[in-house]
């Protein structure tokens, strides 16, 4: 596609306003922490109806605390290192946002596409936030702690939208989001989360 230059400068000049450089006199614990404190300002399902609002910091706290909470009760042996990597799991949205699941895993191309997006950032100006892919989580994690995780970052949406129903919001994107979650996550079989989600622990979101 042929672009004009003035379409090219204005995209040069964006690029320039918006990218903000690495502070190399930062030590590595303090940019993780800059990073993270950024997430309170990044928001999950931006393009939903949603009464309350919902950051991508909360969503990490609350997946860490499930993750602790549930491991316990599913008798899976976590480490600290898996249990604070769960924390910070979504610490690259920090530089990418949050772009939407819909368009990330649109088909295989979309999905190439994002996880090239990330290795690219990951490889050159934010070396350090490679930790927090996925594949290396998939190294650091015991096959099931992984299972866990999975599960637990899907029940943390799941927790959230039950809110929602709870204040109101009648909107059927917030049931799409709700039913989708119960399918994908009752195959991993932890059966403290399919109570759950099967309504036996109901003052988990009262």
């Amino acid at each position: 596609m042929n672009h004009s230059k003035d379409y090219e400068q204005t995209m040069k000049r964006n690029h320039v306003v918006h990218t903000e450089y690495t502070d190399t006199k930062l030590n590595y614990a303090e940019l993780i922490f800059k990073h993270l404190r950024s997430l309170k300002h990044g928001y999950r399902l931006s393009n939903k109806p949603l009464i309350q609002s919902y950051t991508v910091a909360e969503h990490c706290y609350y997946t860490g605390l499930l993750f602790k909470w549930l491991s316990c009760k599913e008798n899976v042996i976590i480490t600290e290192e898996e249990l604070l990597w769960v924390f910070q799991h979504d610490i690259l949205e920090s530089v990418t946002g949050d772009l939407l699941l819909p368009a990330k895993s649109f088909n295989s191309k979309t999905k190439s596409y994002w996880e090239s997006i990330e290795k690219e950032l990951t490889n050159e100006t934010y070396i350090y936030l490679s930790y927090y892919s996925d594949k290396t989580g998939k190294q650091i994690f015991t096959p099931r702690a992984w299972e866990l995780f999975k599960a637990v970052d899907l029940l943390e949406l799941w927790l959230f939208c039950k809110e929602e129903q709870m204040l109101g919001n009648k909107h059927r994107v917030i049931r799409v989001i709700i039913q989708n979650c119960k399918n994908i996550i009752f195959p991993f079989e932890f059966h403290s989360i399919n109570n759950i989600l099967g309504g036996e622990i109901e003052e988990l979101w009262t």
